[in-house]
């Protein structure tokens, strides 16, 4: 835009005079100041390309993930994964893996870009809302830099985070424009389109449909039938991605923890609340995990209960500052109406907050914060205040950011930083896995003890412990602990699968069989249940039946070496050479050595 372009702001406020309902900023200012806050992120976040991925969650959107082999539309669509229904989240995973496969840079590379963008975004949004430039960009710069969205940059699994964000902004960004020219309607069905997009990357975009009602307020547009009927689409299919997302958590089983009395529920929602104000302003003690405050029924410090009156206390300064300003209202209410849904009074998981929820929140405290800043700057006698604020903030936050990016290096380095917070079961249930998976057993039993010690139900440490008693032939301890899980689960086919095996390795065939069978009526489509199964009728001298099974597993996973090998055996007993010979090519096309020595006696 040309530097004669007048402007006009009460900066101290944040509202805008503007000349024809436009905002003007120097593109080149912007642009100066843009690269900067971008090129101080990128310093930051470097290492992050470096760091692989971690056991939590990760395996299951890339590693183990069928849906992202192979692009297809119709299955990314009509598919919940990991309680969740999000679409172009899948799509993005599946475009990395087609190029990519399994290389960690490349979902690193791709968050870390998506994080520049969102970073840009808020800069641009920002401008739009204020029109006070030096705002912009203090808000830009601790979105872009704050140690608090590490896990969303860090973390693979947090792609829905980057998404849903990134379309959350430009919808925002869109309808701030169209608000101020409501002539241009392309304004209006461009925010939409992208608030689509949002929800279809996470379900809590729906948070948009509230967001623009304040930004309504903040423009003092009048109410009126077309600025509520402007709202019905947004408000439609909050509710219908609500309803889905609730269908989502359905379909996996998932059950909230319900221990709470509602009223245990307000007070950590209120210690949740206040904690995310303190931990982004000065995050000090940040956790990849937040134990819940106090346990359900104990005693309740009188600490817990002073959160209510902080509260209290904030929302009395805020409704006072109206009198002055629109901006410490609309901040405020940005920040409460996009977390208020992840603050655990509806029960959602067994952390009571996370880091990676603070991601769009907490554009509004920094426009609180920049806000009071810019203020403080502009007044002669606290200019060196404000100039050491925003140093000290911006230093720290770079600080504490490279801290928080390590801790996402590998699996074990997130574990131990979960467990430097507190005892937390599933860090220790699955540092105990890798801990067995590196051949240090002593350690491994030690945290699988740990961790059902603190959650008693806790169905995976049960499973973890009693491979690793069947790996050590502490076949009773073993036992006890599948029995267990499967009192917990007994819906669980691969609870049964894992005694089945049990049994077999210690000759007990008839409990093992009874088992295989029972984990392939709840699941017929899990093809090593077929092949051990088929193992003890060919003990048994079932030989129809044992190739039945084996058959069965080939046609669920053509790739297992070991069916077409067993069935050669079975075969080579019934005297039928040729069959015998093509399925022990096939197993040695799969790498099975044992066959290749084994086809020179049976293809001659």
């Amino acid at each position: 835009m040309s530097k004669k372009k007048k402007k006009d702001f009460q900066q101290s406020t944040g509202s805008v005079k503007q000349q024809k309902n436009q905002v003007y900023v120097s593109d080149k200012k912007t642009a100066i100041a843009l690269s900067g806050i971008l090129l101080l992120c990128l310093v930051i976040y470097w290492p992050l390309l470096k760091n692989d991925f971690v056991s939590l969650d990760d395996s299951q959107y890339v590693l183990n993930n069928p849906l992202i082999h192979h692009i297809s539309f119709k299955n990314l669509f009509t598919t919940y994964w990991m309680g969740n229904y999000h679409p172009f989240v899948m799509l993005a995973y599946s475009v990395i893996y087609s190029v990519a496969h399994e290389s960690p840079f490349a979902y690193h590379f791709s968050s870390l870009f998506i994080h520049l963008i969102n970073t840009s975004l808020v800069l641009f949004l920002i401008i739009e809302l204020t029109g006070v430039f030096e705002i912009a960009v203090i808000v830009s710069l601790f979105f872009g830099i704050h140690p608090m969205h590490a896990e969303s940059v860090a973390w693979v699994s947090e792609l829905k985070d980057l998404m849903y964000a990134c379309f959350f902004l430009l919808s925002l960004l869109y309808y701030m424009k169209y608000a101020k020219q409501p002539a241009l309607k392309k304004y209006f069905l461009l925010s939409l389109f992208f608030f689509l997009c949002s929800l279809f990357s996470k379900g809590m975009g729906a948070s948009l449909s509230i967001v623009i009602i304040l930004v309504d307020f903040y423009f003092k547009r009048k109410v009126s039938a077309k600025t509520i009927a402007e709202k019905i689409p947004f408000l439609i299919l909050s509710v219908v991605f609500g309803i889905i997302a609730i269908k989502a958590q359905q379909a996996t089983g998932a059950i909230p923890d319900l221990s709470y009395t509602g009223g245990e529920r307000i007070l950590i929602a209120a210690y949740g609340f206040i904690n995310y104000i303190i931990q982004l302003i000065a995050p000090y003690q940040l956790s990849a995990y937040y134990l819940y405050p106090f346990k359900a029924g104990e005693s309740i410090a009188a600490i817990y209960y002073f959160n209510i009156i902080l509260i209290l206390a904030i929302t009395a300064a805020v409704i006072y500052s109206i009198k002055k300003t629109r901006t410490i209202l609309f901040g405020t209410s940005f920040f409460i109406a996009t977390i208020v849904l992840v603050l655990q009074l509806i029960p959602v998981g067994s952390a009571a907050m996370a880091d990676r929820y603070s991601y769009i929140p907490s554009i509004g405290l920094f426009l609180l914060v920049a806000t009071g800043l810019n203020y403080l700057y502009r007044n002669f006698k606290f200019k060196l205040v404000a100039i050491g604020l925003f140093i000290a903030m911006t230093i720290g936050y770079c600080y504490v950011a490279r801290e928080r990016i390590m801790v996402w290096k590998n699996s074990m380095a997130l574990y131990n930083d979960m467990l430097a917070s507190g005892d937390v079961p599933m860090a220790y249930g699955n540092r105990g896995l890798l801990y067995q998976n590196d051949g240090d057993l002593v350690k491994a039993e030690s945290d699988f003890n740990k961790a059902i010690a603190l959650s008693p139900n806790y169905k995976e440490a049960f499973t973890n412990r009693g491979n690793l008693n069947l790996a050590l032939k502490k076949y009773d301890n073993a036992l006890n602990d599948y029995n267990r899980v499967i009192q917990l689960e007994p819906s669980n086919p691969k609870s049964y699968y894992n005694r089945g095996i049990l049994y077999y390795t210690i000759g007990d065939y008839e409990k093992a069989s009874a088992d295989f069978l029972t984990t392939i009526k709840i699941d017929p489509n899990i093809a090593e249940a077929h092949i051990n199964l088929a193992n003890i009728y060919d003990v048994n001298s079932k030989f129809n039946d044992a190739l039945d099974e084996y058959t069965k597993a080939i046609s669920l996973n053509p790739s297992l070496a070991i069916a077409f090998s067993n069935r050669a055996l079975v075969y080579i007993k019934l005297n039928r050479m040729g069959e015998a010979c093509n399925d022990l090519k096939q197993a040695a096309s799969l790498g099975d050595k044992n066959a290749e020595n084994s086809m020179r006696e049976v293809c001659k």
